[in-house]
């Protein structure tokens, strides 16, 4: 069962590995991003963070993921995390299917503006989350388990300003 899907552009790091795993008891965790699926070092680099935490890690495309997902579904407690919007935009529009995503941690730069502690977005991942939000994926903002939940409205609110 995938207990979760996140989206942060730090990957897989301290804080999903010591507050989101342990807050869902994670067996698996489900690495999707292009990039890294076909970058040999990066993928050992995850890997070794994942197997420290007793945790089974997969490290896919997104083109895997939506392929597999039935697979991943199967699994005894699993996380998806995505490390950038755009993939899991794409992985929503090829048919991975999502009730809900988590958006922690998106780091800033040009174009980009500050919505929340720790998250900046652009104009473009803005429209794709607000597609995702009115098609009934919930999106919210939630960069530890100790930190209130912000929804999607609460961010675009922060963004048109």
């Amino acid at each position: 069962m995938i207990d979760m899907i996140r989206v942060d552009s730090r990957g897989v790091h301290g804080q999903v590995m010591t507050q989101w795993v342990p807050k869902f008891n994670t067996k698996n965790i489900v690495f999707v991003d292009n990039k890294t699926s076909t970058d040999d070092f990066m993928s050992e680099v995850i890997k070794m963070a994942i197997a420290q935490r007793k945790v089974s890690g997969v490290i896919c495309s997104v083109d895997d993921a939506v392929k597999n997902q039935e697979k991943y579904s199967g699994l005894n407690s699993a996380m998806v995390v995505f490390q950038h919007i755009d993939n899991l935009y794409d992985a929503y529009k090829k048919g991975f299917k999502m009730s809900s995503v988590n958006i922690g941690t998106i780091g800033g730069g040009p174009g980009r503006k500050v919505v929340a502690p720790q998250v900046s977005l652009n104009s473009e991942e803005v429209s794709q989350l607000k597609e995702m939000n009115d098609n009934g994926v919930e999106v919210y903002f939630q960069t530890t388990p100790d930190y209130s939940k912000l929804s999607f409205a609460d961010i675009l609110a922060a963004f048109n300003k």
